[in-house]
């Protein structure tokens, strides 16, 4: 069953989360698959201490390539994606506003790679002074995401504020401050979408499949905050 718009707006909104789905076309996700193939076989780019890209320990402790963050301006395939104008009615919709790309990351999740303790996003952008309503994340699938290669779990009716934090963490969220019972897994097919609310506590488990879990992030603020990109990014984008 299709959501209509106001319908997705007030699942959002309730919840702090919404699944759009078969947003982009099979074609569409080739196209990003091949765009990511191009960009991983480019190993200069993990392998010179260029600022975008980030490498993590997978399971066995080896170094894997895990993402580039900026990404749009290495593939002008992936800065149109941040435009496409199906996507940005559905974030008008639920912005009430314009949307205005605030930051965008590609993650490449190959085997073996560890997943992302519990966190709210607003904490690492509280810092830029905008309200927490104000942004929020779109997830596009551009490989099937599902419990063994560690889709995002969300937990919902979270973003009304911040959560503690554990000590000595204070960019994560305290276990203890949700319920493990609530938790959403959010499994996805190629070219659907998750959108998720600033606050809306989230996390991954590692990738356990024999395949990469490939993900497309694009973070979007209210045009009413202006753009805010080159502020966030600052150096990174020197």
């Amino acid at each position: 069953m299709v959501m209509s718009q106001t319908t997705q707006s007030r699942h959002y909104w309730k919840n702090g989360y919404v699944v759009v789905r078969n947003v982009f076309t099979a074609t569409e996700i080739d196209q990003l698959r091949a765009e990511c193939d191009r960009l991983s076989a480019q190993k200069s780019l993990f392998s010179q201490h260029i600022p975008e890209a980030a490498t993590r320990q997978n399971l066995t402790g080896a170094t894997v390539c895990d993402r580039l963050d900026p990404v749009i301006h290495w593939s002008g395939l992936f800065r149109a994606m941040a435009h496409d104008a199906r996507l940005c009615e559905i974030l008008r919709d639920l912005l009430n506003d314009e949307p205005i790309l605030f930051k965008d990351k590609l993650i490449l999740k190959p085997p073996g790679t560890q997943g992302y303790g519990l966190h709210q996003d607003y904490a690492y952008w509280e810092k830029m002074g905008l309200p927490a309503d104000a942004l929020l994340t779109v997830q596009i699938a551009i490989d099937a995401a599902n419990a063994e290669n560690g889709a995002i779990a969300l937990y919902p009716d979270l973003h009304q504020h911040r959560l503690p934090a554990p000590s000595g963490q204070p960019q994560d969220v305290d276990p203890t401050a949700v319920d493990q019972a609530e938790e959403v897994l959010i499994c996805a097919d190629p070219g659907d979408i998750v959108i998720f609310h600033s606050l809306t506590p989230h996390a991954s488990a590692p990738n356990r499949s024999d395949t990469s879990r490939r993900t497309l992030y694009f973070i979007y603020n209210s045009s009413v905050w202006g753009d805010q990109y080159k502020a966030y990014y600052g150096d990174r984008l020197a």
